[in-house]
């Protein structure tokens, strides 16, 4: 799948953002957020570590931090640091944008009013409840987007398009509420299970059964944003019939508790 056929697909949805100043106790460690972050750096300094790799973030830089990424952010040295940003999912159909592009973390920025201008928009616009607004919003971030591609000079690494594998993963997301084995997902497309691991590994970069539980962490972190469920209805949803079994895993995971999540999140 080309750039333009991901973007053509994106579908953004925003879910928090402002302007701040955060000072020198400005901390968290460790997250695994559901969902993409824009950061564009406006003045001062302060540090990412995505991944386990340190980004020193300096001003006119914009940072577009994956989904599910280990995140521990922080200012240090006595330094505060000013920044736009905001949260949102990146959704292509099933799947997540930074799942079928694998993008930097971070840009330098050559048009710092364009940059804010959108930034500026994207969060005037969410205290407009019309559809009018939500709609120019979504074309505000996806301009961002296409704006941080453009100056990457991106070359598309996408997933591996074999219908098989696309079938696996359908069936996989279709199931999540019930244990998954590996010999069920290899008699799928009649692979013995070994092969199978193998097969799966080198088309999506990870083994069938880590595959399974990102999927899991990932629907409970969308059902948890949705504020419908309880937390045991989540993770009876996900394939977790013990919900403290769900809470703990859910935490290993993500850096936070289900219900510190959801207010985190806010």
């Amino acid at each position: 799948m080309s750039d333009n056929g991901v973007l053509a697909n994106v579908n953004p949805v925003y879910y928090t953002g402002s302007l701040t100043v955060c000072d020198n106790n400005w901390h968290y460690e460790n997250i695994r957020p559901g969902y993409e972050k824009f950061y564009y750096i406006s003045d001062g300094e302060c540090v990412f570590e995505i991944d386990g790799e340190k980004y020193n973030a300096l001003p006119g830089q914009l940072f577009l931090l994956p989904i599910n990424s280990v995140q521990t952010l922080y200012t240090e040295n006595g330094c505060t640091v000013k920044k736009y940003w905001f949260h949102c999912a990146l959704s292509c159909g099933k799947h997540n944008f930074t799942d079928f592009v694998k993008l930097p973390v971070f840009i330098e920025v050559d048009d710092t009013e364009y940059v804010e201008s959108l930034f500026c928009s994207i969060l005037a616009k969410n205290s407009d409840g019309s559809l009018t607004a939500r709609i120019e919003q979504k074309a505000d971030i996806l301009k961002l987007l296409a704006y941080y591609i453009r100056m990457t000079n991106h070359t598309d690494s996408p997933v591996s398009s074999d219908g098989r594998i696309a079938y696996i993963i359908s069936y996989i997301e279709d199931n999540l509420n019930r244990k998954l084995t590996l010999k069920e997902l290899s008699s799928i497309i009649n692979f013995n299970p070994s092969y199978f691991i193998r097969f799966f590994k080198s088309a999506v970069g990870c083994t069938p059964l880590e595959y399974i539980q990102k999927c899991r962490i990932e629907k409970a972190q969308k059902l948890i944003l949705d504020g419908e469920l309880t937390v045991q209805e989540i993770g009876a949803a996900v394939g977790f019939g013990d919900s403290h079994y769900f809470s703990r895993y859910f935490k290993k995971s993500t850096g936070f508790s289900p219900t510190v999540y959801r207010e985190y999140s806010k």
